[in-house]
This record gives C-alpha cells, sequence and structure tokens, in this order.
C-alpha cells in the first residue's frame, strides 16, 4: 500500500524553505544564547515516557552520545545548529555507517526532536534544521528520500 504524503522536503517546511529565507532574528544560532544553561535534549527525552526503556536507551541514547559531541567540536548548542551542521553531522554518519543505520537511529531522532521543539510554545524554533538540510544537501536529501520510502509515500 503506497500512501500519499509530502515527498519534497521543501514543501514539508513552513515559511522558511532555505536558511537564506529565515530572518536573522529567528536563526537558531542567534536564538541559542539564551538556552546554554537548558539541556532541551533531556526535556525532549522526558517527553518520550511512553516509548520503551530498550528505544530510548539504543536509539535516543545512541543520537545523544554522537550528536552531542559532534555539537561540542563545532562549538554549538545541540538544540541550535545550522542545517550545515546537520547536513555534515549526516554526511559524517553516512560514511561510516549503512543508510538504514542513520536513518534508523539518527535521522529519525534528530527530526522528531526538533519537531518537538517546533511544536512547544515555549522554546524559539521556527523552522526543523533536519529538515532544511534534506532541502540543501546530499545526505540529508538521500535520508529524508529513506525516510518516504519507510513511510510508504510515493514520490
Amino acid at each position: 500500500m503506497t500512501r500519499t504524503g509530502i515527498a519534497d522536503p521543501s514543501e514539508y517546511l513552513g515559511i522558511y524553505k532555505s536558511i537564506d529565507d529565515v530572518p536573522d532574528m529567528y536563526s537558531l544560532s542567534r536564538l541559542s544564547v539564551g538556552y546554554s544553561d537548558q539541556d532541551l535534549w533531556a526535556e525532549f527525552i522526558e517527553s518520550r515516557s511512553h516509548l520503551s526503556e530498550a528505544t530510548i536507551k539504543y536509539t535516543y541514547g545512541r543520537l545523544e552520545r554522537l550528536w552531542k559531541p559532534f555539537c561540542e567540536k563545532r562549538g554549538i548548542n545541540p538544540a541550535f545548529p545550522d542545517p550545515d551542521d546537520v547536513e555534515d553531522f549526516f554526511a559524517q554518519q553516512l560514511a561510516e555507517r549503512s543508510i538504514q543505520t542513520v536513518y534508523d537511529s539518527r535521522f529519525v531522532p534528530l527530526f522528531k526532536f526538533f519537531e518537538w521543539l517546533l511544536h512547544h510554545t515555549e522554546y524559539p524554533h521556527r523552522y526543523n534544521p533536519v529538515v532544511m538540510a534534506a532541502v540543501s544537501g546530499e545526505a540529508g536529501f538521500r535520508l529524508w528520500e529513506k525516510r518516504l520510502e519507510e513511510c510508504g509515500v510515493e514520490k
């Protein structure tokens, strides 16, 4: 069974279709200043209490152990990356792992994290950098296509 859905990642995005469309005042790198002492990832994980302990540990925990050090090396807050940071992370992961592994344990949890931030008004996020990476980057787009395949969406 095929499903209909949004095949083009730029159609999935809201008003901002690329990082160049985002006004400076809404840039995640600029907005991160007020959140340096808050672990938004931990808050997100608390909201996942409906998931099994194994899923939290092996999917979300694995991403956290990879994503946070990656961001630390770049001097960025893990909750406020640019799409280029996300693209570079995915490209690095795809160079080391299969697309299925990167999709399941990197793309999906990171995508869900930023979707969660978008839908909680207490956070300033106005766009999902994972989706923007799918629009502007090769690795991000490959993972977006994998998402379509996994969800049974026709291109």
